[in-house]
């Protein structure tokens, strides 16, 4: 089984990549040291940058030519897995996996997909629940198909981790994840803010794919047992990560600056043949011109 980074430096947002390259290091080391390939999906401007982590394998791609808005950032995690035609899993680099938690769970057949977990009232609590509808209900107009909204408006997966061996179904949702971006990118009324923004991409990434396996019935494995998600916090010493081995970075968590040194002496210390890495980093990036 194969892991995939994916990466797009929108409106050439350099500090996006200073910012997140201990992130994508640490995520690529640790699977890695799990015996597992990882590749990278970026683009050009993103390869000179991040071509000096160790990675089985960088492809360049151009996330321009799809009619898809640069608003839309989590195109660059779709396109990708619209070229995969092997088990996969995509990992956000803001998830490590300190334990092999997957480990052959798609590769064997026993589930066609996998998720990080549920999200619904019961697992985000009232607040977010309550921002989660307001986000998404301008989108409902958008779907061409139908969907039990009563049934499914308040369910989605987080896709922290997100992966599929059937490749069937993953063509399936990430061509309908693409449609959606498509229309909204065209739509000249579209008024792009922070609300819009966490909408579109709840429900384009995260909403579709509940919908779709959930439909069909999709064997999905889940690698936070629903019981277990109702503690949103997988960051670092709380129950989730010290139990399980996995740890989302999500939201601005990964950039306090206690977190931030935290990851670099995490790498220092499980990886120090990466100490080359780091240094050659620190020369780069007081070479960007912002």
């Amino acid at each position: 089984m194969k892991y995939i980074h994916s990466l797009w430096l929108r409106n050439f947002n350099y500090q996006y990549l200073i910012d997140n390259f201990h992130l994508y290091l640490l995520s690529a080391l640790l699977i890695k040291k799990h015996g597992y390939e990882i590749e990278l999906f970026c683009d050009k401007e993103s390869f000179n940058f991040y071509k000096i982590i160790p990675y089985n394998k960088i492809n360049i791609i151009d996330y321009t030519v799809d009619e898809i808005s640069s608003n839309f950032w989590v195109w660059s995690k779709i396109k990708p897995q619209l070229m995969m035609n092997e088990t996969y899993v995509h990992i956000d680099a803001d998830v490590f996996l300190f334990n092999d938690i997957i480990g052959n769970k798609l590769s064997c057949g026993e589930y066609s997909a996998v998720v990080q977990s549920t999200e619904n009232k019961k697992t985000i609590g009232d607040g977010y629940y309550r921002c989660y509808v307001d986000a998404i209900n301008p989108f409902k107009k958008y779907i061409k198909y139908n969907i039990d909204w009563n049934k499914y408006e308040m369910q989605s997966y987080n896709c922290g981790v997100v992966g599929f061996s059937d490749m069937q179904i993953k063509n399936e949702y990430c061509c309908l994840v693409k449609n959606l971006l498509v229309e909204l990118s065209k739509d000249k009324t579209f008024k792009f803010n922070p609300d819009v923004h966490f909408g579109a991409h709840i429900m384009s990434e995260q909403t579709l794919l509940y919908y779709l396996l959930n439909n069909k019935k999709i064997k999905t494995h889940q690698i936070i047992e629903y019981d277990d998600s109702k503690e949103t916090d997988y960051i670092w010493k709380s129950k989730i990560p010290e139990n399980i081995g996995y740890c989302h970075m999500w939201s601005n968590s990964k950039y306090q600056y206690e977190v931030k040194n935290k990851i670099i002496n995490k790498i220092k210390k499980l990886f120090p043949e990466s100490i080359n890495v780091l240094n050659s980093f620190d020369n780069m990036k007081n070479k960007l011109k912002f």
